[in-house]
């Protein structure tokens, strides 16, 4: 699969308390396992938006300027930091199979999201309206450890705020720099079966220079 592809079925989502208008933004994925197919962001998005309420209003775009909105959406919280919303998986957007597999330390991986830096937002009208860019960076494992019951990476890679909640992939076949913005010319090998390892759940690493992300044990 390529990873253009890749890139093209991970979503940037906004979410809105509906009692009160406050609204936080970040990247979101589907994920798959045999019993369910859920829309997977962070769960510290919820910080942003005051009083805990049931249900969210939901945004989301792709780079293809694919746009929903789907009010009431129901969600649950699973593991440390990890969100799970009830929104029907569309059918042009990929939903990723999970890895039973941690890869050892240095092992080479793909983080994707939506940094602010490419995806600028006003924080009193919500996402403006221009195209959204995904981002995509090379990193390298470099601590896998555990909080509880929780398993945690720590990746050495680039990012900004805007990739909570974006997916971690094996990059073993990638080849070059590609810590590049996706564009319609982005064509790089094949990712023979693209698993998600896990997902951003921000700088909240035991190292400054290292990005926090959580397996999806607890999908």
């Amino acid at each position: 699969m390529k990873v253009f592809n890749i890139c093209h079925s991970v979503v940037r989502v906004q979410i809105t308390n509906p009692k009160t208008g406050q609204w936080s933004w970040g990247t979101g994925f589907w994920a798959k396992d045999d019993t369910k197919t859920k829309l997977v962001t962070a769960r510290h998005l919820w910080n942003s938006i005051g009083k805990l309420c049931g249900t969210v209003n939901v945004e989301y775009d792709t780079p293809s300027m694919t746009k929903q909105f789907t009010p009431g959406v129901k969600f649950c919280f699973q593991g440390d930091d990890m969100a799970l919303l009830d929104i029907p998986h569309p059918s042009e957007i990929i939903a990723f199979d999970i890895s039973k597999n941690i890869p050892d330390k240095r092992a080479l991986v793909l983080s994707v999201g939506y940094g602010n830096s490419l995806n600028q937002h006003d924080r009193t009208v919500g996402l403006l309206e221009e195209k959204p860019t995904v981002m995509l960076n090379r990193g390298r494992i470099d601590a896998h450890h555990k909080k509880s019951n929780i398993e945690l990476l720590e990746i050495i890679t680039m990012s900004e705020p805007g990739f909570s909640g974006g997916p971690l992939f094996i990059a073993k076949d990638i080849s070059g720099n590609i810590a590049v913005k996706i564009d319609d010319t982005f064509d790089y090998t094949n990712i023979e079966k693209p698993e998600v390892i896990g997902f951003c759940r921000g700088n909240l690493a035991t190292n400054l220079d290292r990005v926090g992300y959580e397996t999806m044990k607890h999908f």
